[in-house]
């Protein structure tokens, strides 16, 4: 101790705020002392009374120890000389050293506090998940992130088990518990929460005791969903190239006898007129080859590279001219399609014929969906801070289960009846849409609706 601080006093006034003092080479406590001269000698552990002056009372000091150490100097005022015998001094002695245990306690607590305070400030600043669960998978500690994301409050959490917060909420530390029973170090394992489609990578780190058993684990959750979507449009994006190329060399090869098919079908329906049965027969090959021609056409367009011809225009007229193209059709199947269209839509550098493909194909999947009756509708909008057109379809269909819709969009993947489709179609609007840098996003909600979102880049100006 190197000074003494006055942490309360009463009917006390000569007591100094701050006492200051240096380890004295000798103090001669025989001698009636001041108070701060008395008060200091106490805080070398050595009990002593001051027997008081005309300006002084008489006063008691008693050291605080703690393990040999003096953590303060408790002073006694107005008190009598002749009160304290032997005895007395033995119970303040032990008095002084009770108290010396509760300061060195509260210290303790204190220090405890305030490293807990730490902790949190560090768990609160970082952005993705973070908890502390004990061995009884409780919840010790929980940063802000978390109780934000899932709209909690820290008395929701804190102390409640795992399987309770489980009931209430789908988080992303659901393995903790199996993480707990096998007492695996550092696992990282995927989640995907099936109401917002959101994914996280979460990893544990157990905390091991020196019996080997698990003590707490600190879980870590990072939300990886737009990671995981990349991933798969580069997927894709592979997929289609090295498709293309396959589909060019199988389809020329399949062209040509095709083409002799068809000649030799012409022909021969011109030799069979007066045999009806095998003219029909001949027909029926006919049909079969024009629909082998119609899957290699599909083909060649899937594997050309040509360049796309591009000029700046106004998306609008393209989506109404689609439109027109199939409403009659869907009006006889009592589909009604309304559009909701923007003003002020940027002009884009675009393709016209192949994003009216791809329109007409969204159109085609959107129609094929739905059974019986139902609608489709179409808005497009402008996000001036992404910089970015975005056109959307939607339906009132089948909609897409989960277990297929990411793959929709691969090459000859359709859920049609043999011959009625080649799985084409979303394979090349996804392709036109990759070379006009934008994308192609598909939701859906099984038996209700779909949804698709076309996004294209709005050009600079020049």
């Amino acid at each position: 101790v190197s000074h003494l601080d006055l942490q309360c006093s009463k009917n006390a006034p000569n007591l100094v705020p701050s006492l200051a003092f240096t380890v004295p080479d000798y103090l001669d406590t025989s001698q009636s002392l001041d108070v701060s001269s008395s008060v200091c000698d106490a805080a070398f552990a050595h009990l002593n009374f001051n027997k008081g002056s005309k300006l002084v009372s008489e006063s008691l000091n008693l050291p605080l120890c703690c393990r040999d150490e003096v953590l303060g100097v408790l002073t006694f005022v107005n008190i009598s000389y002749n009160e304290i015998n032997a005895e007395t001094q033995e119970l303040l002695y032990s008095i002084g050293r009770q108290t010396g245990i509760t300061v060195e306690s509260l210290k303790n607590i204190t220090n405890l506090l305030a490293s807990k305070e730490l902790l949190q400030s560090v768990f609160d600043g970082i952005t993705d998940f973070v908890i502390l669960v004990d061995n009884m998978s409780r919840f010790k500690m929980v940063n802000k992130s978390f109780l934000k994301s899932f709209k909690l409050q820290p008395t929701d959490v804190l102390d409640k088990t795992l399987d309770d917060l489980t009931k209430v909420i789908q988080h992303p530390f659901i393995s903790c518990e199996l993480i707990l029973r096998q007492g695996k170090t550092k696992p990282t394992t995927e989640f995907k929460q099936m109401s917002s489609g959101a994914i996280y990578e979460t990893l544990y780190y157990p905390t091991i005791d020196d019996s080997g058993s698990i003590k707490n684990i600190v879980c870590f959750a990072k939300e990886v969903t737009e990671e995981r979507k990349m991933e798969q449009r580069i997927q894709q994006t592979e997929k289609l190239l090295a498709l293309g190329k396959l589909s060019a060399g199988i389809a020329h090869e399949i062209n040509n006898p095709l083409g002799v098919i068809l000649c030799y079908t012409d022909l021969m329906k011109d030799d069979v007129n007066e045999n009806p049965e095998l003219l029909e027969d001949i027909k029926i090959v006919e049909k079969h080859a024009k629909s082998c021609q119609r899957i290699v056409a599909d083909l060649l367009n899937f594997s050309r590279e040509n360049e796309a011809t591009r000029e700046r225009v106004s998306i609008n007229p393209i989506i109404e001219e689609v439109i027109g193209m199939v409403q009659t059709q869907f009006r006889k199947g009592n589909i009604t399609i309304t559009n909701t269209l923007a003003e002020g839509i940027p002009d884009l550098l675009l393709d016209i014929n192949k994003i009216k493909q791809v329109l007409m194909n969204i159109l085609v999947n959107a129609e094929q969906s739905i059974r019986d009756k139902g609608a489709i509708s179409i808005h497009n909008s402008y996000n001036k801070e992404l910089q970015q057109v975005l056109v959307t379809v939607e339906d009132d269909g089948d909609g897409i289960s989960s277990d297929i819709i990411d793959r929709i969009f691969d090459p000859f993947f359709t859920t049609l009846e043999p011959g009625q489709g080649t799985g084409l179609g979303l394979s090349l609007s996804y392709g036109i849409m990759q070379d006009h840098d934008g994308d192609i996003l598909v939701e859906s909600d099984p038996g209700r609706w779909t949804r698709f979102t076309l996004s294209f880049p709005v050009p600079s100006e020049k």
